[in-house]
């Protein structure tokens, strides 16, 4: 399952003149992400390639639902290739977790 969705218009922190006031102003764009289900993440610790539509390399991931008991992890190791706008590489720290992931 791959779902797109946009999420309301950010909201950027804008310091006006004086320490002490600070305004918040909308930044005139949306935030854009993509949910992406991943049903097994096979073996802990192994990369996994995860597909995806965003259409530009993904910012960050956040962990939204897992189907498995107890604490599920994604991490990056730091010989793991970069992102690009068609697919990450991410790796899970428990075997065979069904996670849905967040790409923003």
């Amino acid at each position: 399952m791959t779902e797109r969705f946009v999420t309301g218009p950010l909201l950027r922190f804008m310091p006006t003149g004086d320490a002490g006031d600070r305004n918040w102003q909308e930044a005139g764009r949306y935030l854009v992400s993509e949910l992406v289900e991943v049903a097994d993440t096979g073996a802990a610790d192994t990369a996994l390639v995860v597909a995806h539509g965003l259409g530009r390399v993904p910012r960050g991931v956040r962990l939204v639902n897992q189907g498995t008991s107890g604490v599920t992890n994604w991490y990056r190791d730091v010989g793991d290739v970069d992102w690009t706008y068609r697919e990450i590489v991410v790796r899970f720290d428990v075997a065979n977790a069904h996670v849905l992931l967040e790409l923003i």
